[in-house]
This record gives C-alpha cells, structure tokens and sequence, in this order.
C-alpha cells in the first residue's frame, strides 16, 4: 500500500499482485530465511551488487515474470515448482 501525501490531500493505492506474482513475495522471504540466506546474499547470486531488488521483491512492490522466479528458485536451491 503507498500513501501519497499532497497539500493536505491523501490518496491510498494498493498495489495489485496478479498472475505469477500472487504471493511469491512473501515465499521468497520465506524460503530464503529458511536456507539461511540474507538478502545481500541472494542478490549477489542474482549477480545484483546490492539488497534493493530482493527488499523491493519481498515488499511484494512489483510481480515477478516466471524468468525472474525462475532464477530466484535456482539461487535458493529450490524447485520452480515452489512457485506454482
């Protein structure tokens, strides 16, 4: 949910996850703590020199193609499947 603040009037938006994406977010945050991984850790396997993607992907702020989800399964050792 982002909250947009502007001379006094609010506006709320809620981001919508669809298709793949669903609730993969929070899998993935799952599943990587469950291995004993960091975020930092998962990003450099991703070959990302830093957390942002992996925070901004657990924030559950963008749906994930099936590409995307499949290189986060294979950096967590995990099947594709996982993901259904």
């Amino acid at each position: 949910m982002l909250l947009l603040r502007n001379g006094g009037l609010t506006a709320v938006l809620a981001f919508a996850n669809i298709g793949t994406g669903d609730t993969n977010f929070a899998k993935i945050r799952q599943l990587r703590k469950q291995k004993g991984s960091t975020q930092q850790q998962l990003a450099r396997k991703l070959g990302y020199k830093t957390n942002s993607y992996i925070s901004d992907v657990e924030s559950g702020h963008f749906v994930l193609s099936r590409e995307k989800l499949k290189k986060i399964a294979k950096a967590l050792g995990i099947p594709f499947r996982v993901f259904g």
